[in-house]
């Protein structure tokens, strides 16, 4: 009976691993940087091209490699980090499990140079899908290079399911961001093709998070609190945000013995220390480090080694939750200084020279306040005017009201009858497909009036129908706005004086991805700097808006969330954004011939009983309701 059970060949076994291990571009970038931290690097220097699909070059100025050591670390299972299992329990490296280049190589084409201090030259080689096809002496710095080309070139299932040149630069930058926080004291620097995207001196944990940070948030220096305690347990230390800083898509990190980690029970002990401080659907910011014993964690529970499991979990949880609390506390009682002072308005000093005096009192008591001017006499000086009773005139006034009052059903009835009717198809409003109606232009709109500045009140066939104001104009600026898209028709308008808008290096793959539709929308903008933008052209709709860098940052942030790959696909959660954007800053006008314009166009848009952003626009009170209220 033949065998069944055979060992893989070492190429297939590692290409097994590698899809546990290279998950994508950005996997191999933390795998490559980690490994030249563990190196003892000052400097580390990422180049990627194509969104790492063509290559990714990382560079660093460690210890190297002698050339066995070489060739032995592209065996699966050859590390320098461990030699027992006791070793486990006392890692003070990023990697240890030796599976990191041996995946790599396994799907890729990868070249290495790399050389020791005491080698007069240093060793290259060539690696094409685990098959060496060069290996020979050449000359190079200390440290060690490591380009891989055509990620996943062997494995087209693979490549095929990568993400859009945008989304894996994002990943990319993300990942290089952790590991540059996690280990601060080492200078990072990042190339998207020639653009240097982050050049990160070796510096302390603060200016580390300022300057990967600091661009996307003004003043972010100012809303980190610091905060710190050592005890038998742990060390932890770090940075928490202001309660006025969070946001909807917060910095939030963890780091253990220099390595990045995510634990979802640390993370409730934060949120739980901000209770009652946080707006709705905001997060704080925080970058949290743990200083513990090797001994009472283990990092060996995921591939990618950002879960972790504590022997304390629960008294550090504790210790965390009390720590932020504290820290928060420090800040809401103690309160800041301001130094810009430059509006403040001056305090003269005190001259000591001078004696203080009791203020002595001044007035005359020859003033009577009962006494008019030119007169002796001491009785007031008011008397009621005269003026005609003309009841005539009033009661002319009264009889006029009573009667419009009477003709009122009768006009709104007639118009009612007269006036086309619209089909709004509303579960919430069952009676809006016979009662909303097309105001066509009719110069008598006395039965239409704004309530609390906000709501449209007009009658209709069955009783009272409401529109609100700010809705509705966000329905007809979305639908005009989609129109001239469709027919690229948008105007764009210049403004006198162009503002500046600064993006951060993460968000540049964001805009690269949509500044084609931004300028279909109406905005011009000018590069100016590396992640800098002169605006020196907006969409018609914004002339009123103030603040248009932070309508760009809404947008763009709109255009992350979503997601998606098809730029088509980004117009609506977009248009609707600038819509509601512009909608916040009109004035809303109770001008009744203003507010009929603007009914007869909520009619007329595809949908007028919905805003884009998915609420009701318009409601219907019926009259069998309105006679209930009133008994």
């Amino acid at each position: 009976m033949n065998d069944k059970i055979h060992l893989l060949p070492d190429a297939v076994a590692n290409q097994i691993a590698a899809g546990e291990v290279v998950v994508g571009p950005y996997s191999v970038i933390k795998e490559l940087m980690e490994n030249a931290v563990d190196a003892g690097a000052s400097h580390v220097t990422v180049v990627i091209k194509g969104a790492g699909r063509t290559s990714i070059q990382v560079v660093d100025d460690g210890c190297g490699m002698t050339p066995s050591d070489a060739m032995m670390a592209l065996q699966r299972h050859a590390t320098s980090k461990i030699t027992s299992v006791e070793d486990l329990y006392t890692l003070q490296t990023m990697g240890f499990r030796g599976e990191a280049l041996p995946s790599i190589v396994s799907v890729s084409q990868v070249e290495i140079k790399t050389k020791t201090a005491d080698e007069e030259l240093g060793t290259l080689i060539e690696i094409d899908g685990s098959k060496v096809v060069k290996n020979e002496e050449v000359a190079a710095p200390v440290g060690t290079s490591i380009t891989v080309k055509n990620l996943f070139y062997n494995v087209p299932a693979r490549r095929k399911f990568l993400k859009s040149d945008e989304t894996e630069t994002r990943r990319i930058i993300a990942e290089f961001q952790r590991v540059a926080l996690a280990t601060p004291q080492v200078a990072f620097t990042l190339f998207n093709g020639t653009t240097e995207v982050y050049n990160l001196p070796a510096e302390n944990q603060k200016q580390r998070i300022v300057g990967i940070f600091g661009k996307k948030i003004k003043h972010y220096n100012d809303y980190l609190i610091p905060f710190g305690v050592k005890n038998g347990i742990a060390s932890i230390s770090g940075f928490v945000g202001t309660p006025e800083s969070s946001s909807k898509n917060a910095n939030q990190m963890f780091f253990v013995n220099g390595r990045f980690m995510r634990h979802p029970y640390f993370h409730k002990a934060v949120m739980q220390a901000y209770d009652r401080m946080l707006a709705p659907d905001c997060n704080p910011h925080y970058f949290i480090y743990f200083d513990i014993n090797p001994q009472d964690i283990d990092i060996n529970v995921h591939p990618t080694k950002t879960e972790i499991k504590f022997e304390n979990e629960r008294e550090i949880w504790q210790i965390l939750l009390a720590c932020v609390r504290e820290s928060l506390g420090k800040f809401n009682i103690m309160p800041s200084l301001q130094f810009d002072s430059h509006q403040e308005i001056e305090i003269p000093v005190a001259d000591t020279t001078v004696t203080p005096t009791m203020p002595t009192p001044k007035f005359d008591p020859n003033y009577n306040p009962f006494k008019s001017s030119g007169s002796s006499h001491t009785s007031p000086s008011y008397s009621r005017p005269s003026v005609p009773r003309q009841w005539d005139t009033l009661f002319t006034k009264q009889k006029e009201t009573t009667t419009g009052q009477e003709s009122l059903g009768q006009q709104s009835q007639t118009w009612d009858n007269s006036q086309q009717t619209l089909n709004l198809s509303s579960a919430d409003n069952p009676q809006a497909n016979n009662d909303a109606t097309l105001f066509n232009g009719s110069s008598d709109t006395g039965d239409i009036f704004l309530f609390r500045n906000r709501y449209v009140m007009t009658a209709v066939k069955s009783g009272l129908m409401i529109i609100d104001y700010r809705r509705a104009l966000e329905r007809i600026l979305f639908d005009e706005l989609m129109l001239q898209l469709q027919q690229q028709q948008c105007v764009s308008q210049q403004i006198l004086f162009p503002e500046v808008w600064e993006l951060t290096p993460e968000a540049m793959p964001v805009y690269e991805n949509i500044k084609e539709d931004l300028h279909a929308l109406g905005f011009q903008l000018e590069p100016i700097a590396q992640c800098a933008f002169s605006i020196i052209g907006i969409p018609a709709v914004l002339t009123s808006v103030p603040r248009i860098p932070q309508v760009l940052n809404t947008l763009l942030a709109v255009a992350s969330e979503e997601q998606q790959e098809l730029k088509r696909e980004l117009y609506e959660p977009i248009v609707a954004e600038l819509a509601a954007t512009q909608a916040a800053h009109t004035v809303i006008s109770n001008n009744k011939e203003e507010l009929q314009r603007l009914i007869n166009k909520l009619f007329a848009t595809t949908m007028p009983n919905i805003s884009p952003k998915g609420k009701n626009i318009v409601s219907i009170m019926p009259d069998q309701e309105i006679t209930q209220w009133l008994g």
